[in-house]
């Protein structure tokens, strides 16, 4: 539906491909940005909250990722 609406058509099955590799290739990008954001929250916060241990799920999730996507 996203492509359909982004291409202004419908897509072909190896543009389908190719944005799905791309999605997954950036996804661990998501998972850096939110433990990087937490780790920023631990001293800006003013909340009672686990930024630390969320960081961390973050990281290894990216990581995990990683491995996945290097056939690890």
């Amino acid at each position: 539906e996203y492509l359909r609406e982004f291409l202004g058509r419908e897509p072909t099955e190896e543009e389908l491909i190719s944005y799905e590799r791309s999605v997954k290739d950036m996804m661990p990008l998501s998972h850096y940005f939110w433990a990087s954001w937490s780790m920023v929250q631990v001293e800006a916060s003013v909340l009672d909250f686990d930024y630390v241990t969320y960081a961390k799920l973050r990281f290894d999730e990216a990581e995990r990722l990683v491995q996945l996507r290097a056939g690890k």
